[in-house]
């Protein structure tokens, strides 16, 4: 029996959707370009709908086992100017660093550069 469809990509978008068609009872293939998938120690910015996503397919407990959670979040211009933010803590926002010029701090915070 063949596949009914077929993923290219086994990142978090493509991993996401094989589970959710296969929870419909779909048959999935999923095709990466790697032939292992390693930690790349990078990080990315959750927010609040792609957790809500997450929780649905049931991988978040298993998921906020293993992040950094974010106590702020803050976005800076390239100047270092403040342009926006949410204070205290930002709970079931589990990793902080979004793209390459992001920094995560000690205190948790998570600043962006734009």
């Amino acid at each position: 029996m063949g596949h009914e469809v077929l993923i290219v990509g086994g990142g978090i978008a493509g991993l996401a959707t094989a589970l959710s068609l296969h929870a419909e009872g779909i048959d999935v293939a999923v095709r990466e370009s790697v032939p292992e998938i390693q930690p790349l120690g990078v990080g990315i910015n959750l927010l609040p709908h792609a957790i809500r996503e997450l929780d649905a397919l049931g991988v978040l407990d298993e998921l906020e086992s293993v992040v950094i959670a974010s106590t702020t979040l803050a976005y800076f211009s390239a100047r270092s100017a403040h342009l926006a933010g949410i204070p205290g803590p930002c709970s079931r926002i589990p990793v902080a660093t979004a793209v390459t010029s992001s920094r995560h701090s000690p205190d948790g915070a998570s600043r962006h550069g734009s």
